[in-house]
């Protein structure tokens, strides 16, 4: 397949929307009653349009880089975190860079040393700049640690922290407490009882460490992904073996605004199901997404679970085509719905495409849009900016320069305006 010119907006354009024209019309045939509320209500095949591209770049090198978790900074600006193996010091650098409002590239820094080194989450601080977290096997007592480090608003770095053992451990997420300190979530394998072992570290902060804390029991146990509450709490979520109805649960886990554990719940059938993100609601409750086994099938299906401010169950919905589907993560929108981004392997262009979903504030689907080409595409992490208009990082091995590059995208629904350019 002939790749796109890299940082070109206008080519990119050109190749999505011949992308999009093929893959509404395999959307139709092949998504539409496949998606199923636990009642099994299909969805109805009278849908609006999907969402009009206004720009996507991909920003990478020779070889394989990553976007994975992006924030909007408020002032139009977006930054976006993952790795590159296409520049910096060795293996896999830790790898931030800023665009402007049009995706232009504002600037970019690596971080790290020989080995692998990854930044998979970051965070604004309050009193400016952000804090970043990932893994390190440049630095560190093991085979990897749990990698902390605070930057200024030109990604210049400040301090770090490593923590960890002599195997493998990890940091997922992080998010700024009251105290200005930092509760981060992850994995380890250098303590615990199981195979992995979630892992909840508090931070002062200047970066010195408060307390780390265990959590699990003999098998896999994993919080992937931490938010903060409007108590000043905060709220994780990840997957379980150790409890729960069987193979792995979502999971769920409460903290207050210090990191103690306030309750924890999970969710799920006797075969597996991953939980990827959670927030919380603009009415105190909980919005999780990820994806099941549903029972009698092979394959992965979407998934997103609605929580009341107790943890308790309110309704949950699967999505899902002939091939496997999950989410990455959810926002609420400004209208009080939710949009999803993940991958589908059963509508779109290619091996998988990045997929984005929107819904109603209870869970009905308004829209779906596949975006991707032949190659597998994963879409990571999904922002509104403003009301109707959203940006998304991924991956995509369809176009760009490298093996696989770091690519943003930005949309807008139906009748919402675009920016000013």
């Amino acid at each position: 397949m002939t790749k796109s010119v890299r940082h070109g907006p206008l080519g990119q354009r050109d190749f999505l929307l011949r992308m999009l024209a093929c893959s509404v019309i395999l959307s139709l045939c092949l998504f539409f009653g496949c998606n199923r509320r636990s009642g099994g209500n299909d969805a109805s095949a009278d849908l609006p349009p999907g969402p009009v591209l206004e720009w996507a770049n991909t920003f990478g090198g020779d070889k394989d880089d990553e976007a994975r978790f992006m924030i909007p900074t408020g002032d139009g600006r977006i930054l976006v975190s993952g790795w590159t193996t296409s520049k910096g010091n060795g293996g896999r650098d830790a790898w931030v860079f800023c665009l402007d409002e049009s995706g232009k590239l504002l600037w970019e820094q690596t971080y790290g040393g020989k080995e692998n080194d990854e930044a998979g989450f970051i965070a604004p601080r309050r009193e400016g700049g952000f804090v970043v977290c990932g893994l390190t096997a440049s630095q560190g007592n093991g085979e990897s640690d749990a990698w902390v480090f605070v930057i200024d608003e030109q990604g210049n770095q400040q301090w770090e922290r490593t923590c960890g053992g002599e195997q493998f451990d990890r940091a997922d997420a992080i998010a700024q407490a009251t105290d200005g300190g930092f509760l981060v979530s992850g994995g380890t394998r250098s303590q615990g009882a199981g195979k992995m072992d979630a892992w909840v570290l508090r931070f002062d902060k200047t970066g010195e460490l408060i307390s780390d804390n265990v959590l699990g029991g003999e098998a896999f146990d994993r919080l992937s992904f931490l938010s903060p509450t409007n108590d000043g709490g905060f709220v994780a979520c990840g997957q379980t073996g150790s409890q729960g109805a069987g193979g792995l649960d979502f999971w769920v886990v409460r903290f207050d605004e210090t990191g103690n554990q306030l309750w924890q719940k999970t969710y799920g059938n006797e075969r597996d199901n991953w939980c990827e993100c959670i927030i919380q609601t603009s009415d105190g409750g909980y919005i999780a997404a990820g994806e099941t086994k549903p029972a009698g099938s092979h394959k992965w299906d979407a998934w997103i679970v609605r929580l009341d401010e107790e943890g308790e169950r309110i309704w949950d919905n699967s999505f899902g085509g002939n091939g496997d589907e999950w989410f990455n993560t959810v926002s609420q929108t400004s209208d009080g719905g939710f949009i999803f981004c993940g991958v589908t392997e059963s509508v779109g262009a290619g091996d998988g495409d990045v997929w984005v979903v929107r819904t109603d504030t209870r869970g009905k689907l308004l829209w779906h849009q596949p975006l991707g080409g032949k190659a597998l595409d994963s879409g990571y992490a999904v922002c509104e900016i403003a009301a109707g208009r959203y940006c998304v990082s991924a991956r995509t091995a369809s176009s760009g320069r490298g093996g696989q590059d770091a690519w943003i995208l930005r949309f807008n629904e139906p009748g919402s305006a675009p920016a000013n350019r």
